[in-house]
Order: structure tokens, then sequence, then C-alpha cells
């Protein structure tokens, strides 16, 4: 069987004309103008945006300075570098010579190829839509391409004795990419400089493919691989390799491990924060969170590095782009959330369109706008707390009171960065986000808590409206008075 990633057609795009097609990736970037994005779940449009960027880079350098050119010629350039003799060869996805992300290893007993792929049933992943599992499948030689990709990219603990994981699952972490009106935008939009590059600890390095190992005993070639930036953006964490049908692969313990994060070397999709008990506090990735919407993150994705001193930064792709880009940024957000250990739980993605302000003054108001809702949660569960010791019996859930409300603001969060554009708004005698402001984020975190408590407490005895007052008490308590602090610092 013959399959090139660069001549044949493997990678879902939608064009700027709304029709979706197959293109390989030398049409993809000889046609990158005329492609509006990739057409792909989150999990696979990280894994190809890094593919995609990396060979940019391969082809266009890294730039220093001159974005302009950059951004006019990376695209030329790309569509001639993958047409190299020394290149192609390792595009291959079957055959007896070089094959892209697979090493010549054989076990006793290959398995499945469906155990590439995390939605379907097979090993640790659940078997709620698909049945399948353990059955002989066949794939067409597309789909195998973009497995492979991303179970290099993302797959955690996989097969016994296995240490390592894919660098793109570290922690959770949440990936970030700036968009842009077509594809050709979105991958000059991603790639970075030599300034943050430097940021590195391996730096710049080169692609796996130029510098390919021979085995893991390859030593210059594995720290190549899994520690500089090029080097990581295609990984190969697992050792293994296609049967000559696809239906299943061979695979080996032996593999390259990629060094979980630290703050010197980290995904460049990858945002740092500063958590821990006090005194404790270190910088860890920013993980994407199940109970938890992207948007009350956002201040995290965009703090600026000011200085070598500031650990909390937003992802090095948003630093880059805000420091040589427009004024406002479009960003896509999604990950792979698994439970730490070999279990894939779901797949998250989201897309914000951040105003130039949220990168200055405005993220300090939005990060408030973020804490008035969670003071508005807390003063929620005391008033469903409330309500059920009145009623001593048949206590309404908290819990789901707070997800009411969260759910709430979850499909109206925009309107917290519509006040971060306009901030007249919150003109209210120098309060923002409090009692008595009349803007529109206090008027919804408002709503939101009083329709959430009505409906998780009923109203339908005498002692159901007790309970229900004593609850809009907690709710509502007695405004501070003047010697107290601000009620919106509650």
């Amino acid at each position: 069987m013959k399959f090139n990633l660069i001549t044949d057609h493997w990678i879902p795009v939608r064009m700027l004309s709304g029709e979706s097609s197959l293109v390989s990736l030398s049409t993809l970037f000889a046609e990158a103008r005329s492609i509006a994005d990739l057409d792909v779940r989150p999990h696979e449009r990280i894994a190809v945006m890094r593919l995609l960027i990396c060979i940019a880079h391969a082809a266009g350098g890294i730039p220093d300075g001159d974005w302009d050119t950059f951004r006019e010629s990376y695209a030329s350039a790309a569509a001639d570098y993958l047409k190299r003799s020394e290149v192609v060869p390792f595009f291959e996805l079957f055959g007896d010579g070089p094959r892209f992300l697979q090493l010549p290893v054989k076990s006793k007993e290959p398995v499945s190829s469906s155990k590439l792929f995390p939605m379907l049933a097979s090993g640790n992943n659940p078997t709620v839509l698909d049945h399948e599992g353990g059955t002989n499948r066949v794939f067409s030689v597309e789909k195998l391409a973009m497995g492979l990709l991303v179970f290099q990219n993302f797959y955690p603990l996989y097969g016994a004795g296995y240490k390592g994981r894919g660098p793109c699952v570290d922690s959770n972490m949440l990936h970030t990419f700036v968009q842009g009106a077509t594809l050709h935008e979105a991958i000059a939009n991603n790639c970075l400089d030599a300034a943050e590059v430097e940021q590195f600890s391996g730096g710049a390095g080169r692609p796996l493919w130029e510098q390919f190992p021979t085995s893991m005993k390859d030593t210059v070639a594995v720290a190549n691989a899994t520690t500089t930036y090029l080097g990581r953006l295609v990984p190969m964490h697992r050792s293994l390799r296609f049967t000559d049908d696809g239906t299943h692969f061979y695979h080996v313990k032996d593999s390259m491990e990629y060094p979980t994060f630290d703050i010197y070397s980290r995904e460049p999709s990858s945002t740092v924060v500063v958590w821990g008990k006090k005194g404790e506090e270190a910088p860890r990735l920013l993980p994407a969170r199940l109970d938890q919407a992207v948007w009350r993150q956002l201040p995290a994705l965009t703090v600026l590095r000011r200085d070598t001193g500031n650990q909390a930064s937003a992802p090095p792709v948003v630093q880059c782009y805000v420091q040589n880009g427009d004024d406002e940024c479009r960003i896509w957000t999604g990950a792979v959330v698994t439970d730490f250990k070999a279990k894939i739980l779901n797949l998250v993605e989201s897309t914000f369109a951040l105003p130039a302000a949220m990168f200055g003054s405005g993220r300090a108001t939005y990060h408030e706008g973020v804490q008035f809702a969670e003071m508005w949660e807390g003063r929620l569960k005391k008033a469903v707390s409330a309500y059920g010791v009145a009623m001593k019996k048949d206590k309404p859930s908290t819990a789901a009171a707070s997800h009411h409300f969260w759910n709430a603001l979850d499909q109206q969060s925009d309107v917290l960065l519509k006040v971060i554009r306009h901030p007249e708004v919150l003109d209210n005698e120098g309060q923002i986000f409090g009692f008595g402001s009349s803007d529109p984020w206090t008027k919804l975190v408002n709503q939101a808590a009083r329709r959430a408590y009505e409906d998780c407490c009923p109203r339908q005895t005498p002692r159901h409206y007790e309970a229900f007052a004593a609850g809009l008490r907690a709710l509502y308590p007695k405004p501070k008075t003047s010697k107290d602090k601000p009620l919106a610092k509650a």
C-alpha cells in the first residue's frame, strides 16, 4: 500500500466557498489563501496545526522582526520544501523505507488500529457511542493518517510498563491558537518569532523528519525531538509501526519520553498560571476543566509577559501575535481531558474575540467580573442552604443551583467581553459590578442567581414560602454600612 501525506489527500478543510473537502499537505499550502479553516475535531485541530506550523517554520525559517516577509512567502516556500527528495520519504505512511512517525519495530502481537482513535471503544475508552470494541475494523488510509498524528500528540498512558505521555496531554493543558480570516493567516498567526523561541530551553531545533532518530539510543536526535521547539511540534512518543494493510500496528515499550512542563520549556499553545497554597505557589499549566467553562479563565489567557520574572503568562502564540499583530485577537481554545492516567474523558473547545483592552487595563476589569459572579454563586449556595434548613427535610441541592447559575452565564458570557469593549457602561460613581450598579453584567448575574434560586427552591405550600423567604434573606443580605467594605468586594 502506498500513501504519502504530502501528495495524497487526508486533511479535512472548509473552503471559502463553504465546500468541504480533503487536501494533501502540498495542496493545503498552495491553496491556503482559498481555505477558510480546518474542518476537524478539537484534538485533530491541535495536532494538524502543530504540523502545519512546523512545516511553515522549516521552510520559511524563524522570523526575526520581518513578519511581513514571512507572512507573504512562507506558503510558497513550504510548497517547494515539501518537494525535496530528502523530505518526501519521511511522509510515507507505509512501505519499506522511512515512515511518518513510525519506527521499524515489531512486537509479538499487533494491536487493532482502532486504539488510535479516542472516540472508539477499545482499552479504557467508554462504549456509550461505540459497541465494536475488539472487532477487526477497517479504516480508510486518510483516517489512519489523522489517527496516527493525533495519537502521537495526545495519547495518555498506554500499554503495560510504559510511563510516557503525548506532550499535548500533559496536565490536561488547554491549547490556544489565534484564528485568521483564512487558513493562510491562521498558520502565520501561530508561528513564533526568534524572541519567543528563545524561551524554549532546547532552542529552535529541527523538525523530527530532518533529524529522525534511528533508535532510542540516538541521543542527539532524541534530544532534538523531545526538547526543542520544532522537534516537539510533531512528536513521536510511541515507537510503533503499521502492518502492511493498516488494520493493526506493532508497538514496544522502548519509546521517547517527552519532558513534562517547566517554565522555560512548554508547548507554544499552553498557558502558564501560578497556583498553590500561600507560600507554596508554583507555575503550572492551565488545564481544561469539564466543570468550568473557558471564559472564566480568559484573564489567565491574556497575561502578557512583561519581564523574565513574570512566571504566569499567556500562550507564546498569543504573546507573539499581540506584539506583532492587530488590536483584536480572535482565539480558539481546546483540549483533550483525561483522568490523568489512561482514560480519555472528553474533548472541549471554545472561541472568543478578545478586544485589545483584554491585554491591558480591561483584563483586571474582566477578572473582577468573574469574581463578582463567583461571589454571587457563594450567596446562592448560602440561600439554598438556608431554604433547606428551614425545610428540615427535602433539602434542595446547592450543586444543582450552582449548575443552573453557571449554565445561564455560560450562554451569555460574551456580555462581559462587551462590557470590556465599552467600559463607559461601568460609569456608576466609580463603582463596578456591585450594589446599585446598572451595567449589563451586574444585571445578568443578579438575574441568573435569582432564577437559579427559584428553580431549585419550590413554593407550593405555606411552609415552602417561609423557607423561600429565609433563603431570600441570605441571597440579598442587608447592605453594608459606609464603614464596611463595599458590597462589590464582599
